[in-house]
């Protein structure tokens, strides 16, 4: 670490600790990847070029039967669906509502176009929803305490978020992470040792 500094206590630093939860943004989105292939090295999904066949909330819109390497990879053939973060046909935001809940109403009856790179935030959205339905809950959150609490060895509580529209019960996941500044670094660390060491993750 070459500079470790935090804004002075005159200077926001009545809002900006150490403790503070900073928001991904769209960092969240390698972090959902992160878990996902933390789920393929436990079993629960054969491989990146698995295909997203098996969830019926995806059937019948361009989601089903796509390889997963291919929403990981912002290729999933969904760009003539979207104006930068929503809905082309509803103007819905894309992290509002969930993944059941666009499928039914925005992407029903959809095709993939070609694919290629097509940065949006749905992917994540899909993906890591995805893992809560193929895992369940409990697996999921064992997995996550995997990943995060015993790899990364974070000091504090980090989460995603749900989708802002989502009840309690929904399979759903918002590519939105909270972690302190030096757990995002705990974690970074971890992941820059699976390149390094070309671990399975």
């Amino acid at each position: 670490i070459v500079i470790d500094e935090i804004t002075p206590k005159d200077k926001f630093g009545d809002m900006f600790r150490d403790s503070s939860k900073l928001h991904s943004q769209s960092v969240a989105k390698t972090l959902i990847g992160y878990v996902a292939g933390h789920a393929i090295c436990k079993g629960y999904i054969d491989s990146v070029d698995s295909r997203l066949d098996d969830w019926p909330v995806l059937e019948n819109t361009l989601y089903h039967n796509q390889k997963l390497i291919d929403l990981l990879n912002m290729a999933a053939g969904a760009s003539s669906y979207f104006n930068n973060n929503r809905f082309s046909n509803s103007k819905r935001s894309v992290t509002g509502p969930t993944v059941e809940d666009i499928m039914k109403n925005e992407l029903k009856g959809s095709t993939k176009s070609y694919s290629q790179y097509h940065y949006n935030n749905l992917n994540a959205n899909v993906v890591g929803s995805y893992l809560i339905y193929k895992l369940g809950d409990d697996k999921f959150q064992e997995l996550l305490d995997d990943v995060f609490k015993k790899k990364a060895r974070v000091e504090g509580d980090v989460f995603f978020l749900k989708n802002e529209r989502a009840e309690k019960d929904d399979i759903s996941i918002w590519s939105q992470f909270y972690a302190t500044r030096y757990d995002y670094l705990r974690i970074a660390r971890a992941m820059l040792d699976d390149w390094e060491n070309d671990t399975c993750a």
